[in-house]
This record gives C-alpha cells, sequence and structure tokens, in this order.
C-alpha cells in the first residue's frame, strides 16, 4: 500500500530470496482491497493465501521526513511500523512455523539491507547532522509487526496432526476387537437375534467414542500451555473428536464383520497410513493426486479442529461436516449389513456345544460284558 523506498526494497529483497524454496509472493496493486488492512486480512482468513505481507499507507515519506529532518519526525518513526506480515499458525504449525513465519522474518531482514543498497549512500547525504534520533532512523529503517492470527506455541502442537491421528484409530481398533472376539467366543452371533446384537454394538460404539473423545481433548487441553482457548472451544473439539472416532470405531467394525480376524492388522496399519499422511502436511505441497484425500476422515476433523482453535477463521466447515456425517451414514449401513451377514453365516453352524465329553472315554450308556473264565483266573 506504499509504492516508496519501501516498497521497492521489498521487491528487490523478494527477487534476491525468489527460488523453489521459498513462498512464492503474488504482488497486489493496493487499490484491490482499498488500502484496507482488514481486507488484506480476509484473503488469509478464507484461505486464499497462506500469508499476506504490506507496507503501511505512507510510510515511505515518514521515513524519509525522519532522516532528513529529524527531531519530532524521527521521535515518532516506528521501524516495526513500516512492514506487516498476516499469517495463521494454526493451520499446520510445524509447516507454518518454519516456511511462512521464517520466510517473512528473512524477507523483512533482507528488505533491510536492500535498502541500504538502494539508498544508504543518498540518505546520508540528507541525514540531519546531529540529530541522534534521524541517525538511528537511518540505521534502523525497517522493521516489522507480526500479525498471527492464531498463535500456537505449546510443544504437543506438531502432534495434533499426526501421532494423535494414529492413536485415536488404534484406540478404536482395541474397542472394536476386544468385545467382537468376546462375542465369538462366547457364542453369542449364534445365539442372540442379530437385532439385539446390533442396537449392543451401536450403543457401545456411541459411549465408548464419547468417553474416547473426552479423554483425546482433555490430552490437548491438559498440555494447552500458553495457547489461548476456551471452554466453549475445548467442547467443540470433544464433540469433533467423538464424531470421528465414531466414524473409526463403525469403520473397523465393518471390516471385522466382512474380513477374518487375521487381516484386521493389514486394515488397521493402511487405514491409519493414509490418514495420518492425510493431515500431516498441507496439500498445497503435495501433488495434484493426493488430494483425493480430501474424502478422508482424519483430514476433514483435523479441518474442523483448526477452524475451532482459530475462532472461525478456516474456513472449511462447508466442506468438512458433509464428508464426515457422509462417512457416518455409510459407514453404520455398512455396519448393519455385514452383521446380519456375519450373524446368518455362523447361525447356520449352529449353537456352541455347551459340554463335550472326554475323547478317550467310552459312552455312558456302554457296559463291557466280563466273561465266566475272567472270573475264576480273578479268583
Amino acid at each position: 500500500m506504499d509504492n516508496g523506498l519501501i516498497a521497492d526494497s521489498l521487491l528487490q529483497a523478494y527477487k534476491q530470496l525468489q527460488s523453489p524454496n521459498f513462498p512464492t509472493l503474488h504482488f497486489v496493486n493496493a487499490s484491490v482491497f482499498n488500502s484496507s488492512p482488514s481486507l488484506i486480512e480476509q484473503e488469509v482468513v478464507n484461505g486464499h493465501y497462506w500469508g499476506a505481507i504490506y507496507t503501511n499507507v505512507n510510510v515511505s515519506n515518514q521515513l524519509t521526513d525522519a532522516i532528513t529532518n529529524g527531531g519530532s519526525a524521527a521521535a515518532m518513526y516506528k521501524p516495526a511500523n513500516a512492514i506487516v506480515y498476516i499469517w495463521d499458525e494454526v493451520r499446520y504449525p510445524v509447516f507454518a512455523d518454519m516456511v511462512i513465519g521464517n520466510s517473512m522474518t528473512t524477507l523483512v531482514t533482507q528488505s533491510k539491507a536492500a535498502f541500504n543498497k538502494l539508498y544508504g549512500a543518498k540518505m546520508i547525504q540528507s541525514l540531519k547532522q546531529g540529530d541522534e534520533a534521524a541517525l538511528q532512523t537511518l540505521l534502523n529503517p525497517i522493521g516489522a509487526s507480526d500479525h498471527n492470527l492464531q498463535p500456537m506455541l505449546q510443544g504437543p502442537r506438531m502432534l495434533y496432526n499426526s501421532i494423535s491421528v494414529a492413536m485415536m484409530i488404534l484406540q478404536q481398533f482395541f474397542m472394536v476387537l476386544g468385545p467382537h472376539i468376546m462375542a465369538l467366543n462366547l457364542g453369542l452371533y449364534k445365539t442372540m437375534s442379530w437385532q439385539r446384537l446390533a442396537v449392543m454394538r451401536f450403543l457401545f460404539a456411541i459411549v465408548s467414542t464419547f468417553f474416547c473423545g473426552l479423554t483425546v481433548a482433555g490430552y490437548y487441553w491438559a498440555f494447552r500451555e500458553s495457547w489461548s482457548v476456551n471452554a466453549n472451544q475445548f467442547v467443540l473439539t470433544w464433540m469433533v473428536i467423538w464424531l470421528v472416532t465414531l466414524v473409526y470405531h463403525l469403520f473397523l467394525y465393518a471390516v471385522s464383520c466382512f474380513l477374518p480376524l487375521l487381516y484386521m492388522p493389514l486394515v488397521l496399519v493402511t487405514f491409519i497410513h493414509i490418514n495420518v499422511t492425510s493431515t500431516v502436511s498441507p496439500f498445497d505441497i503435495n501433488p495434484g493426486f493426493y488430494r483425493w484425500a480430501y474424502a478422508l476422515p482424519g483430514y476433514e476433523a483435523y479441518s474442523v479442529m483448526t477452524d475451532i482453535w482459530s475462532g472461525g477463521r478456516v474456513r472449511v466447515l462447508y466442506r468438512a461436516l458433509p464428508i464426515l456425517f457422509i462417512w457416518v451414514v455409510v459407514t453404520s449401513l455398512c455396519c448393519v449389513y455385514f452383521h446380519r451377514r456375519m450373524c446368518i453365516k455362523l447361525a447356520k453352524v449352529g449353537p456352541p456345544s455347551t459340554t463335550s465329553p472326554p475323547t478317550n472315554a467310552p459312552p455312558q450308556d456302554q457296559v463291557t460284558p466280563v466273561t465266566s473264565s475272567e472270573i475264576k483266573s480273578e479268583s
């Protein structure tokens, strides 16, 4: 929003840093946003850009006035007001820290060096002699203000979209497999109606995932450190985790009814792998093929939680919630179908035998005859 010395220095700095390892900057005329910082911020909120960096209005004239005239103009000039960069750390915190935040800091530092190279000699000639404030302004002409929409400085933040996703699926694997094996060993699938068993399994899934969601959300909040989140966000996070763990539970139960238990570890590892890889890094830096992972419950659940934690600044609910509820409906229907199919197949085998005679024991009604010669020999 300033077309003067600082904007030129920023542009020159980007040209020096431009490479495949540095984020791409798209330069936009200030008239597009009516010189309004709020409109620029909205572009980041809407997810159109990972961040935004701009020079404040008339800041180059203020810098020139501070160096040339000194006095009150130099005293009032704040280098940190020269450049502002906006970003949102809540979206993939580790990636945002390493790529967005660090790159913006590097760009600002390079802008200062570019200013000295382009205009340093000229500014020294016009420097007001004997004015200490003007000299300090010349030595430190450009700084930046960091506008992080949702800071996430807590240590466990790198686990939210990696290990936590895997642990939630692994948790549901044991919650599914334990009751399933018990029911098989007790013969419940043969002796009870499939409708009653289905209701019992659904109630167990709802209740168990309710408390699983509470434990995961409680873990997030127990180690939140300086993370500025409130009780409302805790409840919403709990509900999202409850929903996605219910999806995991229903999916794994449907698979356990369809496939032999021998193949469940293979299904588990594959399901964990595709969900974690969908959340661990943004799609923007991955090949287009991986966009199919938008359909995965792990990715959409993490997207909803980032929207909750950012106070509604990550606009994904229009896409994420319908996909999650579709997963609930589809996995529920699959559970009913495969559960009924399994119960009917097991019922054809017949109910389990409660007692079984020893293999080497003769039948109880069989009498072994004794001859008279055997009696005489014994006597």
